[in-house]
């Protein structure tokens, strides 16, 4: 019982960041390493649905996907 409490909040937190702006990514993070455009694979044809920004904080490596301004997807 306590792993599942453990699991469910630690999603949570992850999950926190979804939707945040560029301004407040950066506001967290610090300015972004690297920057490049994330592109989608489909029926022959590359399209370039928004931004991969990968930041440093400490020993760890962070990459968002920023669509429309906010950010969609953390890895």
């Amino acid at each position: 019982m306590k792993i599942a409490a453990l699991f469910l909040l630690l999603c949570t937190c992850v999950f926190a960041r979804l939707g945040e702006t560029t301004g407040k990514l950066v506001e967290r993070f610090g300015a972004p390493r690297f920057t490049q455009d994330e592109n989608v694979y489909a029926q022959g044809k590359t399209l370039t649905i928004g931004e991969r920004m990968t930041f440093r904080q400490d020993d760890w490596n962070i990459t968002c996907v920023v669509i429309e301004g906010r950010c969609a997807w953390i890895g």
